[in-house]
Parts: structure tokens; sequence; C-alpha cells
């Protein structure tokens, strides 16, 4: 066993008296408040946004960390039901991700049945000490399959066979892992916008909820963390955006993005311009536990407002304001596992 096997076996010790309180005595609801919801969907000023904002509600998925936890051990089960005489090898990536959180429930559990304890590697450098083994990675939730893809690029060629267990994903995260001759294992399998929307109806959806990602095909959150803009509409679950008359997009990377054609955006745009009535931007947060997040005000364009963290870096008038929004601090539901994965003070999780 090498040293960093050794480390993260302690640290999961150390780690898991909290995450068993969390688990145990936690009874955070972070469901969707059907009330707001409706005044969500029914305040939208076209019955084209209108339609859009039901889309986003009835194709949203809320999935609780106990339902994650408890079912960790089924995965890891699966997982070793296909093991060989070879030893296995998990990559646990880097403390800010959930692979490595979920990573250090996945050793309590495989403590727990009896099970050899992997070699555990953080990088793409560490994989090359582990040539042709059989290589594991744990994960709660795949949206779209695009950051794991990138992530067996780089070290799935150095091993015999990967596994790839989520208790979470999408059909359009499993079609891609797939196709790189991976043994996916999961727990439930989420059908994508494209299955339930027709293609207009799923335009719609991302030009207005999630404007500037071409990867984001489902809308699943858990209650301990919503992904970014890349992987689900963020701004829509945080915040309830009901409309501005004029959403002030930017075209450019709409464009560049190369989801929503030409055609479409002409025929979005003639719409949009039929809107005859002067309307700020106003919040109504359908999620439970977020109410806090409609005081955030109508003063920010709701194009900025879609903006990445990444896009935010040039200062401008309303970087104090997006900066208070990605503030870890205020980002419900809380992403714990930051906290719990960067130092070891006791948190009252909320």
């Amino acid at each position: 066993m090498n040293t960093k096997t050794q480390d993260f076996i302690n640290e999961s010790h150390l780690k898991m008296p909290q995450i068993l309180d969390e688990v145990n005595n936690n009874n955070r609801n972070h469901n969707i408040n059907l009330k707001k919801a409706k005044i969500f969907i029914n305040s939208q000023i076209t019955s084209r946004r209108r339609r859009a904002a039901r889309n986003l509600i009835n194709n949203t998925y809320y999935i609780t960390f106990k339902e994650i936890f408890n079912n960790i051990e089924n995965l890891v089960k699966s997982v070793y039901n296909y093991k060989t005489d070879s030893k296995f090898v998990m990559f646990v990536g880097s403390r800010d991700g959930s692979t490595y959180f979920i990573s250090l429930i996945v050793i309590y559990f495989i403590e727990k049945l009896g099970y050899d304890i992997p070699e555990i590697i953080h990088t793409f450098n560490d994989a090359k000490f582990y040539p042709k083994r059989d290589l594991i990675i744990f994960d709660d939730c795949i949206h779209s399959g695009g950051q794991m893809g990138l992530i067996l690029d780089d070290i799935q060629h150095i091993f015999n066979r990967t596994y790839i267990a989520s208790v979470v994903i999408t059909d359009v995260a499993e079609r891609r892992i797939s196709r790189r001759l991976v043994i996916s294992i999961s727990i439930y399998k989420i059908k994508s916008f494209e299955y339930y929307l027709t293609e207009e109806e799923y335009f719609d959806l991302i030009y207005f909820f999630n404007s500037y990602s071409a990867t984001c095909v489902s809308s699943i959150y858990l209650d301990y963390k919503i992904a970014d803009h890349t992987s689900t509409p963020i701004t829509a679950l945080m915040f309830g955006p009901i409309l501005p008359s004029n959403l002030e997009l930017d075209y450019d990377k709409i464009k560049n993005m190369e989801l929503l054609d030409d055609e479409y955006i002409k025929n979005i745009k003639i719409d949009e311009d039929k809107i005859d009535v002067e309307k700020q931007i106003e919040f109504v947060p359908f999620i439970k536990g977020l109410e806090n997040n409609e005081i955030l005000g109508n003063d920010i364009p709701y194009g900025i407002l879609l903006e990445s963290r990444d896009d935010i870096c040039t200062p401008n008038k309303y970087t104090k304001t997006l900066s208070k929004i990605y503030d870890k601090n205020n980002r419900l539901p809380l992403s714990f596992y930051k906290y719990l994965n960067n130092n070891n003070k006791k948190m009252k999780l909320t």
C-alpha cells in the first residue's frame, strides 16, 4: 500500500464521523416549493417563456444526500462483483471535487464490506505507476459526461479496464461514456431534456434559462450542491428569475456555443421583439431553503447574471454583485463537502 493510499484511508477515518452525522441528523429539505414554482411559471410575460419555465420545473430532479450515501454501498458491491485478481486503482482527483468527497465514503464502505483496498491516485501522473491494472472512478452525479471524458482521455489508456460508478447519470452521459469501452455502473438513470422535449422546447429552455451553455442536457441538483451552468441551469434553480422585457443576451457567445442555429435565433428574436410591456427582472426562488436569493435586486442585466465565473474576471460595475453570487458561503444548497475536504473544522451545515 502506497503512502497516498494510507493517507487517504486516514482522511476517510477522520471525516466519516462528520459525514455520518450529516446523514443521520440533518433533515435538510431543498425540494421544489410547488406554490413558488407556479408563480415562477405564470409570471413570465410571454406564452413561450411560460412554456420554457414549465418545462424546466417539470424536468428538474432533486436527489438527497441520504439517497446518495445509501446507494454508494450498492455501487461498491456492484463494482467489486467485476473484480479480477488484479488490484483496483481508484482515481479520486483533487480535494475540491465531488469525486474526492464520494471516494472518502467509498473507502468507508469498502472497509465495512471487507473488500480489498484499492491503490489511490490523485493525478494523471500517478496513473503511470499502475499500468494494466483495473481503474475505478466513483462520483455522485454525471450530467453530460464531458468532464469525465476529459479524465478518461488522459488516463484510460494506461489501464486494463475502467469502471465508472455514479449514483446518478443522465442518458446522454451514459452514451458518451459507453463509447469509450468503459463499464458504466449507476443507480439512477435520468432522461435528458431531449427525451421529453421537442427540439424547439429544448432550445427555448436553454435560450431563456441557460443561454451560454451547449452542454447542459438536464436539470439535476442535490441537497448539498447545484452544479455549474455547463451541467445544469444553475441561475434559474438558485434565483427563479422572472425574465425582464429585454434579456440583453450576448449573441456572439450564443453563436459560438453552436447549439442554437441561426434560423432558431432569427425566429426567437422575432417573437421577443413583439413584447410591448416594460418589465424589470424579478426573482421567485422556488427551491426550499433558497428564499433569501430573492433579494438579489433588479439592476443587473439578465445576460450578465447568466455569465459563468470565468466570464466575470474583467471588473465592471456588476462585479461585486456577481462575486457575491459565486461566493461559496452564499451558494445554496451549501456545498458542504468543499469545507469538509479542505479543513477539519466542525461546521454547522445548512
